[in-house]
């Protein structure tokens, strides 16, 4: 007896947001030079959708003195 349908879809829950919380969440452990190695950006991909976000160094200084 069929019971009904559902449709399902994937969709990922990454954003610019989330990634640049990410990189910022690593200086508790790493200095801001060490992340970037010496470079003014980086660029970190979603490993579910494969999306790239370019993230730059002053970013996540902004974003680091916005919660201090």
């Amino acid at each position: 007896e069929f019971i009904g349908s559902k449709e399902i879809s994937f969709k990922c829950n990454c954003s610019r947001e989330r990634m640049l919380t990410g990189v910022a969440g690593l200086t508790g452990s790493h200095t801001i030079d060490d992340i970037f190695d010496g470079k003014e950006s980086l660029e970190a991909k979603c490993d579910y959708c494969k999306t790239n976000y370019l993230i730059t160094r002053d970013e996540i200084i902004n974003l680091i003195q916005l919660k201090h």
